[in-house]
């Protein structure tokens, strides 16, 4: 009897233990219910790369289920997905329209990383389609590399060094080009950005990924006499492309120069601002 109360007592000792743990378990794969006077705060904690998901609308079980099945599939992870659900009920009309993007709309899914919305999307998604989008803007899923699918890609890469020379020479064309590694983390988080972009302004944005690219080609692109100008280079001084460079790089050419440039990742509303700045984006948009 001695062994048996003593095994009931470890047993008893070992679920103590695990409750906390389970608990912790579940309640960061729950859908979190939360005010619109909480939204900021949800911001503020993706800021340092970090990846919600929130569903705003009149609640509705198979969309919580939905979304409940993509943050399952995406945990464990540094980068977990977040998961959170806004009642439409509960907001203004004001409130509503300020996160739908539009005051017609009555849901919406909000996909958020480093503290700003990348993407809103107002249509209703399936498990797969949710499961892409959230592939596409959380980047890492444990030690997986996520990447942006075919059909998700809105971004364009060029084949020759004599397409991008001819863009790069366009007297009137201003041409954003972004110079990368798709092992390099900063270039994975910087691409959902700007393939948004390219999506919501219809623009024409080319990645050259140097892990990737025509090593022949590649060589031919850094040896076209293009300038990192100082503002993005690792020396502060003007420098050839030839010699070097941190990644991702954005480089804006017209004219056969460039002038202007990105060094590192920045977020959708810098990107947007940078590239009315360039004439690529009308100022009214």
């Amino acid at each position: 009897m001695k062994g048996i109360a003593k095994k009931i007592i470890i047993v008893l000792v070992v679920l103590l233990l695990l409750v906390p743990i389970i608990v912790d378990v579940i309640k960061n794969k729950s859908i979190k219910e939360i005010k619109y006077s909480e939204y900021n705060s949800v911001l503020e904690d993706t800021a340092k790369f970090g990846f919600a998901l929130v569903y705003v609308g009149e609640e509705d079980e198979n969309i919580s289920k939905t979304i409940k099945k993509t943050i399952d599939s995406h945990l464990p992870s540094e980068y977990a997905v977040n998961g959170y659900y806004m009642n439409a009920k509960d907001l203004s009309s004001e409130e509503l329209a300020s996160l739908t993007q539009d005051a017609s709309k009555k849901s919406a899914y909000l996909f958020i990383s480093n503290g700003e919305v990348i993407k809103t999307i107002t249509d209703k998604l399936d498990s797969k389609t949710l499961n892409k989008y959230v592939d596409e803007y959380t980047v890492y899923t444990g030690d997986k590399l996520n990447g942006i699918s075919e059909d998700m890609s809105h971004y364009k890469v060029l084949k020759t060094a004599k397409a991008y020379k001819k863009l790069v020479d366009d007297k009137k064309l201003v041409t954003m080009a972004v110079f990368g590694r798709d092992s390099c983390f900063y270039c994975n988080q910087f691409k959902p950005v700007y393939n948004t972009v390219a999506e919501e302004y219809n623009l024409n944005i080319y990645y050259f990924d140097s892990d990737s690219y025509d090593k022949t080609e590649y060589a031919s692109i850094m040896k076209m006499g293009l300038m990192i100008p100082a503002s993005c280079s690792d020396t502060q001084k003007e420098v050839e492309l030839s010699q070097g460079f941190g990644t991702p790089l954005t480089l804006f050419t017209k004219n056969g120069k460039v002038i202007d440039c990105i060094s590192g990742y920045i977020g959708k509303k810098e990107l947007v601002s940078k590239l009315k700045t360039v004439g690529m984006i009308k100022s009214n948009k």
